[in-house]
Formats: structure tokens, sequence, C-alpha cells
């Protein structure tokens, strides 16, 4: 197909398929890691500290960053996530890709 390249998106269209795709790795792109340093399930070490986050509480913290962001970034994931949501990543990318914005909700 032939998409129109020479202006760049929105930086709220643009900022908000970046963060979709952040967000979708942090979800489903990562395998489990195993940890090198024994933990608990509360991500406490074997020394009683909890100053080492586990890869878990780092994948939950930074998606928490995403869905809460107040600026361009987080308004454009939510945009980007309910076009997500009702027609999938390869129907939200061609129609970004021919209008230049999210679908209507």
């Amino acid at each position: 197909p032939n998409f129109p390249y020479n202006d760049p998106l929105p930086l709220k269209v643009e900022e908000g398929l970046a963060q979709l795709v952040a967000f979708l790795f942090l979800n489903d792109g990562l395998d489990a890691i195993v940890e090198e340093t024994p933990t608990s399930a509360d991500g406490e070490d074997s020394n009683g500290s909890d100053s080492i986050p586990t890869n878990a509480r780092l994948r939950q913290y930074f998606r928490f960053c995403i869905e809460t962001d107040e600026g361009v970034y987080g308004e454009g994931f939510r945009l980007a996530a309910r076009g997500y949501a009702s027609m999938g990543i390869q129907e939200l990318l061609y129609y970004v890709a021919l209008h230049r914005d999210f679908p209507p909700l």
C-alpha cells in the first residue's frame, strides 16, 4: 500500500503507538527470566533486603508508569490501547497509516 510518509505523525499518535508497543512488550514480549539472586515471593532477597527489584516488579512498575502518565505519552497510549482492544494491532496500524489518527471511539 502507498501510505503517505512525507509528514510525520502527530506527536500524540506517534508516542501513543510507541507506548502501546512498549506496554505489549512488557506484558507478553519477554520470557520469564530466572533471577540470579534467590528471592522470596514478595521481592526480598535472601538477606531480607528489598533493595533489588525483581524483573516482575520492574515490569509492573513500567506498565503502571505507561498507564498513568498524564502527558502526551499517556493520552496517546490510552487512545492507542482503546483502538488495539477493539481492532487488534494490525488493523490499528493500518488505520493510523491511512488516517494519521486513532479510530473514533
